[in-house]
């Protein structure tokens, strides 16, 4: 994870963390965002409070069956292969629509 964010550029990755969840309260509370504006996208048992939190959690595709049933919509593509993309451009689908 820590490499494909340095090799995209970006700061702020935060790897090893057992308290997803209160990461996720803090970074919203620092930067004032509510639950409503925070998308939130997982594979695992650790992702499932996480994706319940947030205004809009997703599962990609190869994601375990609690975390499927969490989230709020499903990826076709599985982790690693184009989920993260999907989600985006679900993100910016239902943001255009809000818009109009």
């Amino acid at each position: 994870t820590q490499q494909r964010a340095d090799d995209l550029g970006i700061t702020g990755c935060i790897n090893g963390t057992r308290d997803k969840l209160g990461v996720l309260k803090a970074l919203a509370e620092n930067n004032r965002i509510t639950r409503a504006e925070i998308a939130f996208a997982g594979d695992d048992i650790p992702d499932v409070e996480c994706i319940k939190w947030a205004g809009w959690g997703m599962a990609v595709a190869n994601a375990g069956p609690e975390v499927v049933k969490a989230a709020d919509w499903k990826t076709e593509s599985p982790g690693g292969n184009g989920a993260i993309r999907e989600c985006a451009e679900k993100i910016i689908e239902i943001n255009e629509g809000e818009s109009e």
